[in-house]
């Protein structure tokens, strides 16, 4: 009889903290992830934009039959070094995410990326999975900072 009573204390207790942890898994992901993410991405975009500026300076006195080929093997170099970066950004952002998990009910939530004129920024954007257009809530997260454009990934 002890067992059993000792059981039910174990099991009531882990729902009760199954519960809770449920209700603040979002509220984890804010203060947990997105802003460590939101840092991650804001630092690539102004490595990015640096290494942009570099490689157009470095290409300046070239000739200009050779300018152009000049320009895409710089710009390609800071393009593939962004996106291994954002990647990364995005792995740490994922693993952050699930080891904020269970969540509460139905939940699709996204990492999504804003590139600005000058730099990027990134959300967390939880959608509503029943809506019509899913990703309307990471176009408001960004509607203040004027994005050109924008990727979205499921966490």
């Amino acid at each position: 009889m002890h067992r059993i009573r000792l059981f039910l204390v174990l099991l009531l207790a882990s729902s009760a903290f199954s519960a809770a942890n449920a209700q603040s898994g979002i509220q984890c992901v804010k203060e947990k992830c997105e802003g460590k993410g939101r840092a991650c991405v804001e630092t690539l975009y102004d490595t990015f934009e640096t290494c942009t500026r570099a490689a157009r300076k470095k290409c300046d006195p070239v000739a200009f039959a050779q300018k152009g080929e000049c320009l895409k093997n710089g710009l390609h170099a800071c393009a593939l070094t962004r996106n291994q970066s954002e990647a990364a950004c995005f792995a740490d952002v994922k693993s952050c995410y699930k080891s904020c998990e269970p969540f509460e009910g139905k939940r699709v939530d996204y990492w999504c990326v804003a590139r600005l004129a000058k730099g990027g920024t990134a959300a967390v954007c939880a959608a509503d999975p029943n809506a019509p257009r899913r990703l309307d809530v990471c176009d408001k997260a960004f509607s203040k900072t004027g994005f050109e454009t924008m990727s979205c990934d499921s966490l």
